[in-house]
């Protein structure tokens, strides 16, 4: 038998490292799956992040052009304001609906008589009553 002592070691490393070589690939790959599972999250998330800012700042535009309309529009209101207090306005509306000073018609006057209580207590309430009805006076709701 020709066996030669260094033959057989070298068959069993390499079975071993054969089998090693294996396990040691297959833990590699697996660590560069979870390594490019990682940028995937990375990424996707990056993007979420970026839509999302791209999407406020739109909001964003959009609220101060709506604040913008409305201080136009405000401005716009006080300046009609202005235009309608002054008294050149006002005097044309008194000639155009014709609303000078009048005398008031009977029924639109009221009289109120303010008394101490003890002047209260002799004033009798039927006259006070009858005061109400020849003026016009009656009950109102």
């Amino acid at each position: 038998m020709n066996i030669q002592p260094g033959k057989l070691k070298r068959q069993r490393k390499s079975t071993q490292t054969a089998g090693a070589t294996l396990g040691a690939r297959l833990a590699a790959m697996v660590k560069f799956g979870l390594f490019l599972g990682v940028i995937a999250a990375v990424l996707n998330i990056y993007i979420y992040l970026n839509q999302r800012i791209t999407e406020t700042d739109r909001a964003i535009r959009k609220t101060e052009q709506e604040i913008a309309r409305t201080d136009r529009e405000i401005a716009q209101l006080r300046i009609r304001r202005e235009q309608l207090s002054r008294w050149e306005h006002i005097r044309r509306k008194i000639v155009q609906f014709n609303l000078g000073l009048r005398e008031p018609a009977p029924g639109q006057v009221g009289r109120m008589a303010l008394l101490t209580p003890r002047q209260a207590q002799m004033v009798p309430l039927e006259s006070v009553a009858s005061a109400r009805r020849s003026s016009g006076g009656g009950h109102r709701n």
